[in-house]
């Protein structure tokens, strides 16, 4: 009823449809952008299920909160595994403040697995279909050290009073000539040297990893 007495109501039905349409397409975008993270996320869980069990015998489970994917030793966490999937040409690769804190804490057991979707056929997303191993492996790089790589912003983000630190929710740029350089690897090279720690590990050890 109030607007009825405005001279620019007009105005501003028009500002709360165009607010309406931007929040309705965010709200699009953002979900799209779930869903295209969860398809490769999904692909490496379903890889690495298979892979590990029929070699180490171990559970590979999709679960967040630090990583997206834990390897389990009898019922041990023993690895923890992070899936990014880039699919702009430009784009880094961001950590969130939770992951940071578990590649830190976990350093020898915490891999980011980096996956440039960049020209990729998006039908595969949209009609949720995996395609032959071989077209999407070469895509796919990791760095199995990370957590020693971040090591080295700990003074700049640990909480102390009297010295200037990075506020709490605070995120980790991982640049891509990281990813691509010698320091990080094609996917079968990961995969055998997580097959060879696997059997090295005792499940006893689980206690040591920082969930």
């Amino acid at each position: 009823a109030s607007l009825a007495d405005r001279d620019d109501r007009q105005e501003l039905i028009d500002a709360g449809e165009q607010a309406l349409i931007q929040k309705r397409n965010e709200a699009n975008d953002n979900q799209y952008k779930k869903d295209r993270g969860e398809y490769v996320e999904g692909f490496l869980v379903e890889h690495l299920d298979k892979e590990l069990r029929e070699t180490v015998h171990v559970d590979t489970k999709d679960e967040q909160g630090g990583q997206d994917i834990i390897i389990y030793k009898n019922k041990v966490p023993i690895y923890f595994i992070e899936v990014k999937s880039r699919w702009a040409n430009d784009r880094s690769v961001l950590m969130s403040t939770m992951q940071y804190q578990r590649s830190i804490q976990n350093p020898d057991c915490y891999a980011l697995t980096c996956a440039n979707m960049y020209g990729f056929d998006r039908e595969y997303v949209d009609n949720h279909k995996y395609p032959p191993l071989e077209e999407i492996m070469p895509r796919i790089r990791v760095l199995e050290h990370i957590g020693n790589y971040n090591k080295d912003l700990v003074k700049k983000v640990d909480n102390e009073k009297l010295d200037p630190h990075v506020n709490p929710g605070y995120q980790i740029l991982v640049p891509q000539d990281l990813i691509n350089s010698d320091k990080g690897e094609d996917f079968e090279t990961f995969l055998h040297n997580l097959i060879e720690k696997i059997k090295s590990v005792n499940a006893k050890d689980g206690a040591s990893f920082s969930l």
